[in-house]
């Protein structure tokens, strides 16, 4: 009987049902004007395919916080928590970590007994004791005249939790997003991107800091509602002296490039990066997103990004498997990131490197050098 709930739950259960959700809650006066706008958009273009039931149940996760729990606004203490804010590690996930900040005496510091009033007691001395580790890291590596540099709109202007340290108002998401960075620069050493495509960017963080640090280039975000609204929202804050629009409309190649021309970042939906071609794209980046999806959603990301990119990088778990991409666990898309078949990588691609990160330790980074031609 319970193997035949669960697969009746896989296939029919309603807390991974964006759409019939989306029915029923649409005119919710909680869900902003501009959100509404942009998930019925969504719905009607060809994107809505390839969401993984994952992000479906996720998606309607996110979109009950926004109405129960103070919108948009207070998105770190609820949506957030859904991405890369950790409140509880392992031994795994910390070990390099550990390692090199072993002589730093970060549990002294007064503020790892802060509470955050959208953790709890408890969430919130295990979000400071991360804060701390990762704080003590930025000092070793000499960043953070870096970190100075990233934004509080953005990093601490949705509700967010923070310490003071140093004089600096920092997050996890502020540190997590810099070393993030730090490692993609490792991998391109003294290159410059004029043009940039990041998929699955979330809610933003690492859009933010690689703006923030490459003035001048031109961005486009591909994602899906609604963490694209919340994205849009963060850079359109950050960035006030920038140009920045949603381009869901766009049907053609020669639209793409008048509008990036125009334009300094912009927002599009995955079905439409089928519009690029002939290298109009120096980098792919794809942080913490591409472990989620389903196998043939890979494959299409790869197959047209193989038609218009020069590089690609990607961070995911070093070995994992996608929730809900099968009705049992064993039937589920197993993904290592050391095979280039589990993420189908296309043999032409040239391996630049494929390293550990700072943090989360059992997480990798991957570079490829994209040969197309």
């Amino acid at each position: 009987m319970s193997k035949i709930k669960t697969i009746f739950n896989y296939y029919f259960a309603n807390n991974h049902n964006f759409i019939k959700f989306w029915k029923k809650n649409r005119e919710n006066k909680n869900i902003p004007h501009d959100l509404r706008i942009v998930i019925d958009e969504f719905f009607k273009s060809e994107s809505s395919k390839f969401v993984s039931k994952y992000w479906n149940y996720l998606n309607v996760k996110h979109l009950k916080q926004i109405i129960n729990d103070r919108g948009i606004e207070n998105y770190a203490n609820t949506v957030a928590l859904n991405y890369y804010t950790f409140l509880s590690t392992n031994y795994e996930m910390e070990k390099d970590l550990l390692e090199l900040i072993s002589d730093e005496n970060y549990t002294s510091n007064i503020e790892i007994n802060k509470h955050h009033e959208g953790l709890g007691l408890e969430n919130s001395k295990n979000y400071n004791k991360i804060v701390l580790k990762l704080f003590s890291l930025i000092k070793k590596l000499n960043l953070v005249n870096k970190l100075k540099l990233l934004s509080d709109k953005g990093f601490a202007g949705f509700n967010d939790p923070f310490l003071i340290l140093d004089s600096i108002k920092v997050t996890s998401d502020k540190l997590n997003s810099l070393l993030d960075y730090e490692k993609f620069q490792e991998n391109f050493p003294n290159q410059k991107f004029k043009t940039v495509l990041e998929i699955g960017a979330g809610s933003g963080r690492f859009s933010e800091t690689f703006l923030t640090f490459n003035e001048g280039c031109k961005y486009i975000i591909c994602d899906i509602p609604p963490s694209i609204y919340i994205n849009y929202v963060r850079q359109k804050k950050v960035f006030s002296n920038k140009k920045i629009k949603f381009c869901f409309d766009m049907k053609t190649n020669s639209e793409l490039l008048m509008n990036l021309k125009q334009n300094d970042v912009l927002f599009i939906f995955p079905h439409q990066i089928k519009l690029m071609e002939n290298n109009n794209i120096d980098v792919v980046i794809a942080i913490d997103c591409i472990h989620e999806m389903e196998k043939k959603t890979i494959k299409y990301y790869f197959e047209n990004i193989n038609k218009f990119a020069k590089m690609i990088y990607f961070s995911v778990w070093n070995k994992t498997s996608v929730p809900l991409s099968g009705p049992f666990k064993f039937l589920s898309n197993k993904l290592d990131s050391n095979s280039r078949q589990d993420y189908q990588i296309p043999k032409e691609w040239e391996l630049i490197s494929n390293t550990k990160l700072y943090f989360p330790n059992n997480f990798r980074g991957i570079s490829y050098k994209i040969k197309n031609n």
